[in-house]
């Protein structure tokens, strides 16, 4: 109820123009790089907004997230056929059916996704896209941005 309430607040702010904005930004990160909240907010224009950026990346249908409902099992069965896919989406100039939330990270170059449940599920999609983490789990901004 509370995350409803907030995205209600955003639209009668004139903010859903800026979730729009941010989901189209979302879309064009090309395969094996990321971005960050802030990163988005600024280029969506509304600079300082990371966390708004955060609300609206919650609150994606599940059925337009890229690997969502795929299972450890079926990704390694199907790693192959997903990394063909992978390669046929990025040659169509970054336009993806589902949107590809895992791509986006903390202003340090980390998962902020494992306290709702995803952070393995993230971080083995960014691997599996060539991003490399270090030890304390983060991966170098100048390289994956």
């Amino acid at each position: 109820v509370e995350l409803q309430h907030i995205m209600a607040a955003l639209d009668d702010d004139g903010l859903g123009l800026f979730r729009s904005r941010v989901l189209n930004h979302v879309r064009l990160i090309p395969h094996g790089h990321v971005m960050t909240y802030g990163q988005l907010a600024q280029v969506c224009g509304r600079e300082g907004r990371a966390r708004q950026v955060g609300h609206i990346m919650r609150t994606i249908p599940d059925a337009d997230l890229v690997g969502a409902h795929m299972t450890a099992t079926a990704m390694k069965k199907k790693k192959e056929e997903v990394k063909i896919k992978q390669e046929e989406k990025t040659k169509r100039k970054g336009m993806r059916k589902g949107i590809p939330w895992h791509r986006v990270i903390n202003a340090q170059g980390g998962i902020s996704t494992y306290k709702v449940g995803s952070g393995d599920l993230q971080r083995r999609l960014l691997e599996e896209e060539g991003v490399l983490f270090n030890a304390a789990g983060r991966c170098d901004l100048e390289t994956y941005s």
